[in-house]
């Protein structure tokens, strides 16, 4: 009944990513339906792609998606740790565009690449394997965050 209430997805998203965010925004701002995150994830999603298609998936989402979704709830970009990737965010941010906007952010995919794994195919050494694939994905981010600003300045 609330999915309903709120109008259900934004059909205006035509490209990947951020639309489940969006609604889960109006759900909890409109109807008072609060998310909680759960101290364990549940589900295993696996990927039936490569880490370079998987990456390429980041950057598209980083685009025409998340500046729709930055527009439509810019209070909410903080919590999820995106203002790292819009230009602000701090520390983290200095990082991101430490990585992003150099040469360092094709060495960090391609070092992810060839990172070893153990027997059921998960990373070794996770513990600095986790947070180099957080900064891998909100560097793609902030590529598509930049490519859909040049095109929306030439519109």
């Amino acid at each position: 009944a609330a999915f309903l209430e709120v109008g259900g997805f934004d059909e205006d998203f035509r490209d990947y990513g951020f639309e489940d965010m969006e609604v889960a925004f109006r759900l909890e701002d409109q109807t008072g339906l609060a998310f909680r995150a759960l101290p364990a994830p549940v589900p295993r999603h696996v990927h039936h792609h490569t880490l370079g298609e998987y990456l390429a998936k980041k950057v598209e989402c980083g685009g025409a998606s998340l500046r729709r979704l930055a527009v439509g709830h810019p209070g909410r970009m903080s919590e999820m740790q995106l203002e790292a990737v819009l230009g602000d965010g701090g520390v983290r941010g200095t990082w991101v565009r430490l990585v992003a906007d150099t040469p360092l952010a094709a060495i960090l995919k391609r070092l992810l690449s060839v990172w070893p794994t153990d027997r059921t195919l998960r990373p070794r050494a996770s513990g600095l394997y986790l947070p180099l694939m957080s900064l891998a994905v909100l560097c793609c981010f902030r590529e598509g965050w930049r490519i859909a600003g040049k095109n929306v300045n030439k519109a």
